[in-house]
């Protein structure tokens, strides 16, 4: 298992789809401004980012263009 990443300006989060693995994923990502989470119509996953965000203060917005959600973390102003 993947146990921290480089640093970096953006991360694209398209993984595990399990509300523990995608909240995982996220978390492994915590260091990074700004976070895009894919699949985000996925109940779990949309859970999972919630949870992130009540965590660290992050600040949500979910985008929809019909077939698929993604939503863009980053850190509380």
């Amino acid at each position: 298992a993947v146990r921290s990443l480089p640093a970096a300006d953006f991360a694209h989060v398209d993984g595990d789809h399990s509300y523990a693995g995608a909240l995982a994923d996220l978390r492994l990502v915590d260091h990074v401004p700004v976070i895009l989470a894919d699949d985000c119509c996925n109940p779990e996953v949309h859970q999972a980012v919630e949870q992130f965000c009540r965590e660290t203060g992050r600040v949500a917005e979910f985008y929809d263009d019909g077939l698929r959600r993604a939503a863009v973390l980053e850190a509380a102003r």
